[in-house]
């Protein structure tokens, strides 16, 4: 995240929480500032957007990836957007660093989907890996 102290934290339970520990707001007394409540299954993992600070992506074992909004200030609906097409638990998630509505994710159905985070879409399926996808990553030179 942009701020400094911000922590997220993806859950058994499915859930994300999000602590501050810089403005004692959350963290310093061991309380989330932000709870994010909507994976069925365990949330394993969570990406901040590199460039809107407020929004967050978390992949979970109910197959989905989520779009968050983790202002603290924040008081509307926090879920953006569900993304839906992987047919097993998601475990790979990045941001492209260029593209700033580009989310990729990886799961262990062995796709690497490309989603287009302001419509919900699936851009296009990498069936190429023949394995589980753990991490993505894109080199910082060369997006």
């Amino acid at each position: 995240p942009k701020q400094d102290g911000v922590l997220a934290t993806a859950s058994q339970d499915g859930t994300v929480r999000i602590f501050n520990f810089a403005d004692g707001q959350g963290g310093a007394d061991g309380k989330p500032q932000v709870i994010l409540q909507g994976h069925t299954a365990r949330a394993f993992n969570i990406t901040y957007h590199p460039v809107c600070p407020d929004l967050v992506a978390s992949g979970s074992d109910d197959k989905t990836v989520r779009i968050w909004n983790c202002n603290a200030r924040f008081t509307g609906t926090r879920e953006i957007r569900t993304l839906v097409g992987h047919t097993n638990n998601v475990r790979g998630l990045l941001w492209h660093s260029e593209l700033p509505f580009v989310l990729f994710s990886g799961s262990w159905d062995s796709t690497i989907r490309v989603w287009d985070v302001a419509t919900g879409r699936c851009l296009h399926v990498c069936y190429e890996h023949h394995a589980d996808v753990y991490g993505l990553a894109i080199h910082p030179h060369r997006p």
